[in-house]
């Protein structure tokens, strides 16, 4: 890679990693991959706004994706990370934030619970519907 092309890719993986709701999905995606019904109830970020996130991340090839049924999972791309290794800098340095520390408490909580992703799914729309309901 040239230099110039060098320059824009960190730019933009530093654009990327300036959105405090993608480094809340990268905090949790280091843990395990996961659906995105998952990352959805887990940061309670709505459908549309999580999509363009992972999709943003996802084109940069920070993530990699695969299909199983009608589910969407993510995961970290390590070699990305090989490639890029400020990125995993910026991880040991944020690590202690308190919002990234909750929200990783939350997932060992949901993990604990062994929740199977069609449940999740169940969940996510019951809590909608209460929401609409309660407007």
């Amino acid at each position: 890679m040239c230099v110039g092309m060098e320059k824009i890719m960190i730019i933009n993986i530093l654009k990327t990693l300036s959105d405090v709701n993608r480094l809340r999905i990268l905090n949790l995606l280091k843990q395990k991959p996961l659906c995105v019904c998952e990352i959805e109830y887990l940061l309670e970020l709505n459908q549309s706004n999580l999509s363009r996130h992972l999709r943003n991340m996802n084109q940069l090839g920070l993530l990699d994706t695969w299909r199983e049924n009608k589910f969407a999972y993510y995961k970290i791309n390590e070699d990305f990370i090989k490639a890029n290794p400020f990125i995993k800098e910026i991880f040991e340095r944020l690590a202690e934030e308190k919002q990234l520390q909750e929200d990783l408490d939350n997932f060992n909580a949901y993990i604990a619970e062994n929740i199977p992703c069609a449940c999740v799914t169940k969940m996510l729309l019951e809590k909608k519907y209460e929401q609409k309901e309660g407007s």
